[in-house]
């Protein structure tokens, strides 16, 4: 009698497969881009693949996000703890996000002390902080601030962007905005979860500020 069919493994590979694909269909808009003369013969076709480039990579976001998701539910995940230089590691980081951000003519601001080191698996905290940043970038009306401090033995980060915030729980007639199902906020507090020192666990907490827009705290303990 043959096995049982792992169900989470069968999409596993079909997510790694269709990521390999997206990652190929990448480089092709990449080197379009590339092309000198596209951008002032054809400004409307270079707008166009710069919309199709951020849709791309944020499809393949998503697909790794998955993969991270099956890794940490079966446990099979090999969690790499090292030490990084925060401030150089969201600026590396933000790199990705530079045209996304000039296209939607929106500032990306970075304001983390460059001497500050943290322990964390770079994997994790990437796809975490990406996770928000995509989000943050579909909502912001004209900025949004990374920022970083210490509070009751963790670092936070933090990460605002001025629009219209999170639907409140409360009012469902309030329309949902970010994070309509959730399921990012999820990986992303699953992703700090496995951070631990001491007693403290990594958080995610979510919320509007006073003075509007939607701000996402990735606590990191130290």
């Amino acid at each position: 009698m043959p096995g049982k069919i792992d169900i989470g493994l069968l999409l596993a590979s079909t997510v790694h497969e269709s990521k390999n694909r997206l990652v190929h269909l990448l480089q092709t808009i990449e080197q379009l881009q590339a092309i000198e003369q596209l951008q002032s013969s054809h400004p409307q076709a270079a707008s166009e693949l710069l919309a199709m480039e951020q849709d791309v990579r944020k499809l393949n976001h998503d697909l790794v996000r998955m993969l991270h998701l099956y890794n940490l539910k079966s446990s099979s995940y090999p969690l790499q703890l090292d030490s990084h230089g925060l401030h150089d590691f969201i600026d590396d980081l933000l790199l990705h996000f530079t045209a996304i951000a000039h296209s939607k003519q929106l500032q990306l601001a970075l304001h983390i002390d460059e001497q500050l080191v943290l322990w964390f698996d770079a994997t994790l905290l990437e796809l975490a902080i990406s996770t928000v940043l995509f989000n943050a970038l579909d909502h912001a009306r004209s900025q949004i601030v990374i920022s970083s401090t210490m509070a009751d033995g963790y670092n936070v980060i933090r990460i605002e962007d001025d629009g219209a915030g999170f639907a409140s729980p409360a009012d469902p007639t309030m329309p949902a905005t970010q994070y309509s199902t959730g399921l990012g906020l999820k990986f992303a507090a699953a992703a700090l979860d496995q951070h631990q020192h001491q007693q403290r666990r990594g958080q995610l907490h979510h919320y509007n500020p006073a003075q509007g827009g939607a701000c996402v705290e990735l606590w990191l303990p130290c």
